[in-house]
């Protein structure tokens, strides 16, 4: 099934902890080269906000898979809860051309992104629309957490989940794993008051699944770099009994 993203994580600094700054910088250069292109198509001038989704490949390495004339959701909210800088001079600042002259500036913290959802998001969509949802923000904010709103609709003063991702947790810590167990002590001041069930992966930001992402990296990494060294890097190559070898 095709969902939105279920959470996110922002490490201190540019990368993740299981990307290398190459790998980052290699992504934006092909972000970079699209919007050139999509310029050169379209014979305007882009302005404006672009995401770009990026997957460490074995046959291409860094590559970015799509992109959109947006904020990530929910990866944009791990970043704009930790910008200093007034965010309506950055954007006048992009509608005027004049955005070299603006200095950017974020707090330094590692950022957690957990999305609940209703039981039947997202095949059964009709089944996961119309639940009463409560939310203690209160409580979340003691926790350390902040409740971002989602697909949650009001109806005659009461609050109905949408039929998609209701809400996100977001925290922020020195660590990622830190951030996580904020979020994680936030979780059961979110519930559907009629019984149904909410869903999230608790397993977002925790040691085991970035030691598991950090692992499978590696593996990633030293076979898009052996491809490299061979200049094969983004080709198939097979074997066709009669023909021999042939690339794609």
């Amino acid at each position: 099934p095709e969902t939105g993203g279920m959470g996110s994580i922002k490490g201190r600094g540019l990368t993740l902890p299981f990307i290398t700054m190459d790998e980052y910088n290699r992504s934006v250069e092909i972000v970079k080269r699209l919007v050139e292109a999509v310029q050169r198509e379209s014979d305007e001038e882009y302005r404006g906000v672009i995401a770009g989704q990026m997957m460490l490949t074995d046959k291409w390495g860094p590559t970015i898979i799509e992109m959109y004339s947006r904020f990530g959701q929910p990866e944009g909210e791990n970043i704009l809860p930790l910008l200093e800088t007034d965010i309506v001079e950055i954007c006048e600042a992009v509608a005027s051309q004049s955005l070299a002259k603006v200095k950017l500036k974020f707090r330094e913290e590692a950022t957690v992104i957990k999305c609940l959802a209703p039981r039947g998001y997202p095949d059964h969509r009709d089944l996961a629309k119309g639940h009463p949802i409560w939310i203690d923000e209160k409580n979340i904010e003691k926790m350390g957490g902040k409740v971002f709103w989602s697909s949650v609709d009001t109806v005659n003063g009461s609050y109905l989940t949408g039929g998609s991702r209701a809400c996100e947790i977001y925290a922020e810590a020195e660590t990622i794993e830190e951030a996580s167990q904020i979020v994680e002590k936030c979780i059961p001041y979110v519930r559907l008051l009629d019984g149904w069930e909410l869903f999230y992966r608790s397993d977002i930001g925790s040691p085991s699944l970035l030691e598991k992402r950090r692992k499978l990296a590696e593996i990633v990494r030293e076979i898009y770099q052996y491809r490299e060294k061979k200049n094969i890097l983004g080709k198939t190559i097979d074997w066709i009994p009669g023909r021999g070898k042939i690339e794609v």
